[in-house]
């Protein structure tokens, strides 16, 4: 992920970008899998999943986001411009952000992980243009929200990711584990998650060893527990309540093993490639 806010880093950028639209696109299929179940209403020949779960709800979702991270970067623009200047607590700001913008979402039947992807996007691309900073800079030259609250963000981010490990750690016995679960998530692995990184990127001008690291990492899941969470409340049978409880911590539990031990040396050989490209590559 993007450790600031001139991270020119390409790889760490194509993850970040990834995460954030995976997390922020997943809903409708959510509510789709739901629909199936007989626990959501799609509407005839799933006409109202169309056009309310998919059209409505990603298209109010990028406007709710787009719109309020370009207003926060106005007013911030104003208060630190206007005598006597304001000090900002960026930290907060982005917080009250990420806070408002879910809820607004909510309360107009959009995805809020979407909106809140989108943004922190239309926030910081703004500040940019306000900085005439277009090309994308080595460092701020000026206070900004975005770059503020990046690092306080990246430590509360790091430290909710620990509690939640540990609570699955918590949650796994030895009977939970089972070839079944194993098997999903080495497709997830080997086979899901690397074609549809390719399938994405066509088109684009991503080199080769960054499309094979960015279709090995990124798998974790943590979004996949909310997604879980959200299907259980709204009243997924206990039994299969239960089966998918089981899958998808193990596939999260497996994700960490695997891949966190596997980051440092991938990450290292991939730099000793990297530096023995042009520098223009």
């Amino acid at each position: 992920m993007r450790r600031r806010p001139g991270d020119r880093d390409q790889l760490r950028f194509t993850l970040t970008c990834e995460a954030g639209m995976n997390d922020g696109s997943a809903f409708p299929f959510v509510m789709l899998g739901l629909g199936l179940l007989g626990l959501h209403d799609l509407g005839a020949s799933g006409l109202r999943w169309v056009l309310v779960d998919v059209l409505w709800a990603t298209l109010a979702g990028i406007a709710i986001g787009a719109v309020s991270g370009f207003a926060l970067a106005h007013v911030g623009r104003k208060l630190r411009g206007s005598p006597p200047a304001h000090k900002l607590m960026d930290d907060f700001l982005g917080l009250g952000l990420v806070g408002v913008v879910y809820g607004v979402s909510v309360l107009a039947g959009a995805w809020g992980f979407l909106a809140v992807f989108f943004a922190a996007v239309a926030l910081r691309q703004t500040e940019l243009k306000f900085a005439g900073a277009h090309a994308t800079p080595e460092n701020d030259p000026e206070p900004t929200v975005s770059g503020g609250s990046l690092i306080f963000k990246e430590h509360l981010e790091r430290l909710s990711e620990v509690m939640l490990i540990l609570l699955i750690g918590g949650t796994l016995f030895l009977d939970s584990w089972s070839w079944r679960a194993a098997g999903l998530a080495l497709f997830l692995f080997a086979v899901a998650r690397p074609v549809s990184v390719f399938v994405g990127l066509l088109g684009t001008r991503t080199s080769w060893p960054i499309r094979g690291m960015a279709g090995w990492f990124g798998v974790r899941g943590i979004g996949s527990l909310y997604y879980l969470m959200y299907a259980i409340q709204h009243g997924v049978p206990e039994d299969l309540a239960l089966d998918l409880i089981q899958l998808t911590l193990i596939a999260v539990s497996l994700s960490i093993l695997v891949h966190g031990t596997s980051v440092k040396p991938l990450m290292s050989r991939f730099w000793r490639h990297r530096r023995h490209l042009p520098a223009d590559r």
